[in-house]
């Protein structure tokens, strides 16, 4: 009896702890929920970007095929009565593929909602990994686990292309950088990037090293990007405005800066905040500490 007893509210204090660890999350997709505006913002002849305004979310990319819509990405799933009244905006035509950038919340919770259509989802096989248990990200933010049938359905290692009659789309990872399983999207025939948050414009990127992510793959990619685009080409980020390769090429050489100037200080003897202090480029607002003590400590 006494051993029932026992056994039983372990049971319970485990799960009253497991319901508080997802505190922090369900607070964020409440303010999500209440403050989200959708910006559909038309780059060229069917082609989009539906933009999130007063909350935190990532860029959806839409593409109108002749036989339906190709996103890429699909903020929460609490956002998706908002999304699909921007995309009615765009089309009247179903979704015929969602594709994932990364594992991240705000870039693709809404799996779990758009998985109801039975829409094929494609990501890089470790976003599949990931999203089937909880995730503590670097931040120390916790990213409940998705349910089976959310999780993404054609999974990739290196490359992917989907022909679309038209378009010709190519998904393909670069190895870590913002985390283990980034793919970068690129539309051939417009040549529109979707990137992910490889790349942002809120200023220094997060960069989740506790799920893979890599400041040296993060230049790496921008490095791609770069190699991969032209002065014609369009650029969808992770979060912020379209962007052109001068932008990609801003971020790096900023980037490059900081790395450079870090290794200098460390052989110098001075301290990482003696360095997030002193060293200064034009990137207002994200990540600074983050980035400035992954670099120091790996220099």
């Amino acid at each position: 009896m006494k051993k029932s007893i026992i056994i039983y509210f372990l049971i319970t204090a485990f799960n009253i702890n497991a319901q508080h660890i997802y505190d922090q999350f369900k607070e964020r997709e409440s303010d999500v929920n209440k403050n989200i505006k959708e910006e559909v913002v038309k780059i060229k002849k069917n082609y989009y970007m539906i933009k999130p305004i007063d909350a935190v979310a990532g860029n959806i990319g839409v593409f109108v095929a002749k036989d339906g819509l190709v996103l890429v990405d699909d903020q929460w799933e609490v956002t998706k009565k908002h999304v699909m009244k921007a995309l009615r905006k765009i089309s009247n035509k179903d979704i015929k593929y969602i594709i994932n950038t990364h594992f991240h919340y705000d870039h693709v919770d809404g799996n779990k909602a758009f998985s109801k259509l039975k829409i094929p989802v494609i990501s890089h096989k470790n976003v599949r990994k990931r999203l089937s248990d909880d995730a503590t990200l670097s931040s120390g933010f916790i990213q409940p686990k998705h349910p089976k049938e959310a999780l993404p359905s054609i999974t990739f290692e290196k490359a992917l292309e989907l022909d679309l009659k038209g378009e010709l789309i190519e998904i393909f990872h670069n190895g870590s950088g913002h985390t283990d399983g980034d793919a970068i999207i690129h539309f051939k025939n417009a040549d529109i990037f979707h990137t992910g948050d490889l790349f942002v414009t809120y200023g220094f990127p997060f960069i989740d090293f506790a799920n893979g992510g890599s400041v040296k793959g993060f230049i790496n990619t921008l490095d791609r990007i770069i190699e991969l685009s032209n002065e014609d080409s369009i650029i969808i980020p992770g979060h912020g405005d379209l962007c052109h390769k001068r932008d990609v090429e801003s971020l790096r050489d900023k980037l490059q800066h900081c790395i450079d100037e870090v290794a200098k200080g460390k052989k110098l003897g001075k301290t990482v905040d003696e360095l997030i202090e002193e060293i200064h480029v034009d990137l207002k607002g994200g990540f600074k500490e983050g980035f400035f003590k992954e670099v120091y400590n790996r220099s």
